[in-house]
C-alpha cells in the first residue's frame, strides 16, 4: 500500500527528479567551463540547495508522519542538509577572503 503510493507520488513529481538533475548537470559544467571563477559562486549555489532540499525534506517528513512508520528519519535527514547548507556557506565567506587576500588564510 505504501509503495503504491510512494509510486504515485513519484509519478505525480517527476518533474522535481528532473529539475533536480538538469540542475546537477549545470553544476558540473559551471565547473569545469569556469574552475577558477566559479568555485565561490558553487559553493553559495550548493548551500542554497541544501537548504532548500533541508526544508523539503523536513516538511515531506511532518506531512508523512502519519503514513510512514520511520518519518523521523526524513525529519534528521533534512535538518543535517539544512546543517550542511550553514558550513558550505561559511566555507564560502571563508574561500571568499582567501581569495581577496591569500595572507588571510595563514594568520596565527
Amino acid at each position: 500500500m505504501l509503495t503504491d503510493q510512494i509510486a504515485a507520488s513519484i509519478r505525480h513529481h517527476w518533474w522535481l527528479f528532473l529539475l533536480r538533475g538538469v540542475a546537477a548537470i549545470v553544476f558540473g559544467l559551471l565547473a569545469l567551463l569556469w574552475p577558477g571563477a566559479t568555485v565561490i559562486a558553487l559553493m553559495a549555489f550548493v548551500a542554497a540547495y541544501a537548504l532548500v532540499d533541508g526544508i523539503v525534506t523536513t516538511g515531506a517528513a511532518v506531512r508523512m508522519r502519519m503514513l510512514f512508520d520511520r518519518w523521523w528519519l526524513l525529519l534528521i535527514q533534512g535538518l543535517i542538509s539544512m546543517v550542511r547548507r550553514r558550513a558550505g556557506a561559511s566555507s564560502a565567506a571563508s574561500s571568499a577572503s582567501c581569495s581577496r587576500s591569500p595572507r588571510s588564510c595563514f594568520r596565527d
